[in-house]
């Protein structure tokens, strides 16, 4: 049974503890946020609109707090497979939010993303490389020696060392993963040029 939803306020970011205040269908609103990005995961689009939904009807708070979660959605479960898709939910949440608060238009951009969230390619590969590193620098297992093509013309222990722009060009501006369809012959000139100095 449909009832108003229940906020309890809260001394946080958003004002509100999203743990005890309750959604209109009853549930804790927490769990409901929670099951928008866990259906999206599973590619469910029925059930992510429908507690997306119930996530909106909780107001404006509620709102945007769930736009934060659906862009940080993005990076965290779609990853490098759709790189693009940051940019649409971006596009999207303006959208949202450009028409007016209780403005039913709003929801075509709600089930847009989700929608488009469920059917990406999905990867939490940059997620579990950003919780792998935070792991192992605080256990300092992780913990790497100052690179020396590093210290370059633009620190100040590389202009000690009389670094300049030919060891820029040379050393710390090299690639890889390099797009060999573009050519190096501007790059051989300014090494050319920088030698000469």
């Amino acid at each position: 049974m449909l009832t108003k939803p229940f906020l309890i306020a809260a001394k946080n970011r958003h004002g509100i503890d999203w743990q005890k205040s309750v959604s209109c269908h009853g549930h804790p609103i927490a769990e409901v946020l929670s099951a928008v990005i866990k259906e999206i995961r599973r590619g469910k689009e029925e059930e992510s609109l429908f507690w997306a939904l119930e996530m909106a009807a909780c107001g404006s708070t509620a709102e945007e707090f769930l736009w934060e979660c659906l862009l940080v959605c993005v990076p965290e479960d779609i990853g490098l497979s759709e790189p693009e898709a940051l940019n649409i939910v971006k596009n999207a949440k303006d959208g949202y939010f450009s028409l007016p608060q209780g403005d039913k238009r709003r929801f075509i951009f709600l089930a847009f993303v989700t929608c488009y969230l469920c059917r990406s390619t999905k990867s939490r590969y940059v997620s579990e490389l950003l919780g792998d590193v935070l792991n192992r620098m605080e256990s300092e297992e992780l913990n790497p020696k100052m690179p020396d093509y590093a210290v370059d013309m633009h620190t100040t222990r590389g202009k000690a060392l009389g670094r300049g722009l030919l060891h820029y060009l040379t050393e710390a501006s090299s690639l890889t993963g390099k797009d060999h369809v573009f050519t190096d012959i501007y790059l051989q000139r300014l090494i050319e040029r920088a030698g000469k100095k």
